[in-house]
């Protein structure tokens, strides 16, 4: 399990995809059929639908639809980031992921808005640089969720990643 409850949806982390962070790709222009333009909610629960069938490039489109309809400074855009970050993950693309989870981030810090979505995306970033062995990029994102997770048993899970971080730090030290 990888974050704090979503919506509902499967744990999670957030951040920015290939190219210019805007979530490219076919459902960015937010169409439905009929050329009648989808809306952030009705983007929102069927990108959730399509996750729950595993069905995660539709998903992102999706996800990619609700993206398009928000404004620059939209703390919703954490969210979307989060989530397609998770998307991501469960499709084996870390480097995606990271650049999802790095969006989530960059909109968090800018709008200073550390909900449960931005403290997911510090999560899933570290999670990234975990897997990618940047261990003091990790060992910083898991410190700055840990910093702004308000929720206990996502502290405590928090903790035990930063001690098993920086006890393998140690041992190589060694």
């Amino acid at each position: 399990d990888t974050g704090e409850d979503n919506g509902g949806e499967e744990g999670g982390f957030g951040g920015r995809g290939p190219g210019n962070g805007e979530g490219q790709g076919e459902g960015r222009g937010g169409k439905a059929r009929a050329g009648k333009k989808i809306s952030y909610k009705d983007a929102i629960t069927k990108a959730a639908k399509l996750t729950a069938a595993k069905q995660y490039a539709d998903a992102g489109k999706a996800y990619n639809s609700a993206l398009s309809s928000l404004s620059e400074d939209d703390s919703r855009k954490i969210f979307i980031y989060e989530r397609q970050g998770w998307l991501a993950l469960m499709s084996g693309d870390i480097q995606s992921a990271e650049g999802f989870y790095l969006a989530g981030i960059y909109q968090a810090e800018k709008i200073e808005t550390f909900d449960k979505s931005a403290v997911n995306a510090y999560r899933g970033a570290a999670y990234c640089y975990e897997k990618d062995v940047e261990i003091s990029s990790a060992v910083e994102n898991y410190q700055l969720a840990l910093k702004h997770a308000t929720d206990k048993a996502v502290k405590a899970d928090i903790r035990k990643k930063l001690q098993r971080l920086q006890a393998g730090k140690r041992k190589k030290a060694k």
